[in-house]
């Protein structure tokens, strides 16, 4: 398999300084695109982190179990949820968070030991597993230690390792995205829209909190298969602004949730839109790439993302690669790839950067192996991706190795695509 390359960022990191337990949450910023706080009044955007407190955790006499995690004082992850609060008329299913966001398994109750076991939520608290975790102060090690977690988990019900040090560390960019609940959306961002929430607004406000097409189809179908009756106008109205907001989007990313859960690959994207040379660092400078960086998970610290952000212009970024003596090939560029980036033609960067493990459509849209498993032949003509795009695909896994539950479904598929 391909492994998640972020090359240029923890470069960035020791240059500033910083590289500890968490290279995910430690190598990228709180949301780019701000909430539509009138939209939800109840609900606050999250704010920019402070960095992490050196002072040490205070002691309690009362209690042993007392860690200092560490972890910047972050707002909490139920702080980006975007409701209407008639999700409290269906109390028996969770349309934020999933259920593993509730679940505390025994193993991790058993740490505190005795208070653990009979802890429950104070003022300000919920009964879910992040309030226990940062309630006792747990750390991941801890919890690696005692629970029996997988690093990448088989579904996305599955509690994994990633997930708690997620949870740990405290990032509700992280913790929403992760933990979302099969009935909302969630944004690159991080904020959770439920589907009463998306049925009540529109798509502008859908673009304005960061909501990928994707993800929203995700949501609007996972509720049409709960098939509740009482939900039925909800779900429609919500079907009827997604297919509005699909009709006004550009190129972009296809994508399923399982992507996100295995950080290890690079399923849209190849590693050298997910790299940012150092010497690019260099040049712009390390005060502010720290201070572009932040504390968090943000999911644009990539090349176009840095680009843009500081405004660098194709001869600029030739001239900072090249002064070593060295040509931009080196960093996996040509001149094509350079110029699109700075381009801002999004079609042509998904087409020149699109992952071996992803599919481009005609439109220049990228979709994932993940994204392609779940939809169908008829699927692939509508979004215009060709049947030779669709082998090529096949050829890269075949190559690769070790792919056969995804190639079998694609195999078929593929079988059944008009020449």
């Amino acid at each position: 398999m391909k492994k998640r390359m972020l090359a240029g960022i923890f470069a960035a990191m020791l240059i500033l300084g910083g590289c500890a337990s968490n290279p995910e949450a430690e190598t990228s910023s709180v949301p780019a695109s701000e909430p539509v706080s009138e939209s939800v009044p109840e609900s606050e955007p999250v704010s920019e982190p402070e960095p992490p407190s050196s002072e040490p955790a205070e002691s309690s006499a009362e209690s042993e179990y007392v860690y200092q995690s560490g972890a910047p004082d972050f707002a909490r992850p139920d702080s980006m949820v975007y409701s209407t609060g008639e999700e409290a008329d269906f109390p028996d299913i969770y349309w934020d968070f999933a259920d593993k966001y509730y679940d505390i398994p025994d193993a991790i109750r058993a740490i505190p030991g005795a208070e653990g076991e009979s802890w429950t939520p104070s003022d300000g608290e919920s009964d879910s597993l992040y309030d226990f975790l940062h309630h006792f102060g747990l750390l991941i090690g801890e919890v690696s230690e005692n629970a029996d977690l997988p690093a990448v988990p088989e579904d996305s019900g599955e509690l994994s390792s990633y997930d708690c040090e997620a949870l740990c560390w405290g990032d509700p960019v992280q913790i929403n995205r992760r933990f979302a609940s099969n009935y909302a959306a969630v944004s690159e961002s991080g904020n959770i829209a439920t589907i009463f929430w998306l049925a009540a607004h529109t798509p502008e406000e859908y673009a304005a909190i960061g909501l990928t097409v994707a993800d929203v189809e995700w949501a609007v179908v996972e509720c049409e298969k709960l098939g509740m009756p009482e939900i039925a106008d909800t779900v429609a109205q919500a079907r009827e602004n997604y297919e509005s907001y699909r009709a006004e989007a550009g190129p972009m990313v296809y994508d399923t949730r399982e992507s996100f859960l295995n950080t290890e690959m690079n399923w849209d994207y190849n590693d050298v839109y997910d790299s940012i040379p150092g010497e690019l660092i260099g040049y712009v400078g390390n005060d502010a790439v720290s201070e572009w960086i932040g504390i968090g998970f943000n999911p644009e610290s990539n090349l176009q993302a840095f680009i843009e952000d500081f405004s660098l212009t194709a001869e600029e970024i030739r001239a900072a690669l090249t002064e070593s003596g060295n040509t931009i090939d080196v960093y996996g560029l040509t001149d094509e790839s350079l110029d699109a980036l700075c381009s801002g033609d999004q079609a042509a960067i998904n087409r020149l950067f699109a992952s071996d493990f992803a599919a481009v459509s005609e439109s220049g849209s990228i979709y994932t192996l993940n994204w392609l498993i779940r939809h169908t032949a008829a699927d692939y003509q509508t979004e215009g991706i060709s049947r030779s795009e669709l082998e090529a695909l096949l050829s890269t896994l075949e190559l690769d190795g070790g792919w056969e539950d995804y190639l079998t479904p694609l195999r078929e598929q593929a079988a059944l695509m008009a020449e």
